[in-house]
């Protein structure tokens, strides 16, 4: 019944001209659809309390991430606070700074900040996190087993030519046409198939640029090999391979499974490899190549295309006077994780670590350029 409730009421928005989503679908759409049915007080009062609900639940979630790691960072161990004296400030800084979208602009201010923490912030963290685990961790590995000059002329060179293929796919279109005032529309038609077939150009000339270049790469890496590493086979895995997120899920899918019962997770062995494939709960061999290229690969063109985006023109038509603030909080999130990656001592309790009496020695230990 509720989807047939629902069905009627979206089909039923159509008479409101929204089209989009975002807010106002929640907020104009959708209630202007639940008043043509019967008994719309009750259909409203079961939908925006679902709202609320949602709200709520997700202000739980995000708070108690938040307190989690106020309390086990090494500050919240060594303090031990109790669980109000983390949660009162930070939900009155929630608060605080949600007071903005209680204004004559929130809702813009709150569709811009949603952009850049999720289209911009959320996919460069998961860029960051592909980029470490793929490409980063178990690096060591890699040089002993074709050198470090080998190594990082394949990273680099994959990396460049990738970037350099997605933004040739993405300029060689040009600005997606516009229907402007007087245009017919088949002459608007007859442009957005012009469009298309650049776009098809584009995106052939951006693969072949970067396929051909990540063979290029990979000809000279090998070429350029030197360590324990014996014949093409060998050689190409050290260089190709995703051994960080092999030794994760290894990890992983040991403390899932019951060693006395199934045995040490090992893998590339078939045993091991075929449990991990039915089991809900083990990572596959799929897992590794979705990391380390596929993910990775994706989230750089997303992150490009969000580029190119905004180039063209600002982000739903707000001022700049209205998108700073937006911008400023995803410059913040960016500095927040540069300062980790450079800094990653700072994760860990000086007082145990660093050996120093002092509180300016301790300082100083934390942020120092080097790993722990």
């Amino acid at each position: 019944a509720s989807f047939s409730l629902f069905t009627e009421a979206v089909v039923s928005t159509q008479s409101t001209g929204y089209e989009k989503g975002g807010m106002g679908l929640a907020f104009i759409a959708y209630p202007e659809g639940l008043a043509t049915l019967e008994a719309p007080q009750f259909w409203g009062i079961i939908f925006f309390g679902c709202l609320i609900m949602l709200g709520i639940d997700s202000a739980f979630s995000l708070t108690e991430c938040m307190v989690t790691f106020v309390k086990d960072c090494w500050i919240g161990l060594r303090l031990r606070p109790k669980n109000w004296m983390v949660v009162l400030p930070l939900c009155i800084i929630g608060w605080l700074a949600g007071l903005l979208y209680c204004f004559d602009n929130g809702m813009g201010y709150l569709d811009i900040i949603d952009n850049y923490l999720n289209n911009w912030g959320m996919v460069l963290i998961g860029t960051l996190e592909c980029f470490a685990v793929g490409w980063i961790y178990k690096i060591d590995h890699q040089y002993a087993k074709v050198g470090k000059t080998s190594v990082l002329i394949y990273n680099v060179g994959f990396i460049l030519f990738l970037i350099i293929g997605t933004i040739l796919a993405l300029a060689m279109p040009g600005d997606i046409p516009t229907q402007v005032t007087g245009m017919s529309d088949a002459a608007f038609e007859v442009l957005m198939g012009e469009y298309g077939t650049k776009q098809a150009e584009g995106l052939g000339a951006g693969l072949g640029v970067f396929f051909l270049g990540w063979i290029l790469i990979t000809c000279v890496s090998l070429v350029l090999s030197s360590g324990s590493a014996n014949g093409l086979s060998s050689k190409l895995w050290a260089l190709m391979g995703w051994h960080g997120v092999d030794d994760l899920r290894t990890k992983a899918n040991n403390i899932v499974r019951d060693v006395s019962k199934d045995g040490v997770w090992k893998p590339y062995s078939w045993k091991s490899e075929w449990q991990a494939l039915y089991r809900h709960d083990c990572f596959c061999i799929a897992f590794g190549f979705l990391i380390k290229y596929f993910s990775y690969g994706l989230l750089l063109v997303v992150t490009c295309m969000n580029i190119k985006g905004d180039i063209q023109s600002a982000y739903g038509g707000y001022p700049q006077s209205m998108l700073i603030l937006g911008q400023l909080i995803f410059v913040f999130m960016v500095v927040l994780v540069l300062i980790v990656a450079i800094f990653p001592r700072i994760m860990y309790d000086p007082y145990k670590h660093s050996g120093k009496k002092t509180a300016l020695g301790r300082l100083f230990w934390m942020f120092t350029p080097k790993s722990c």
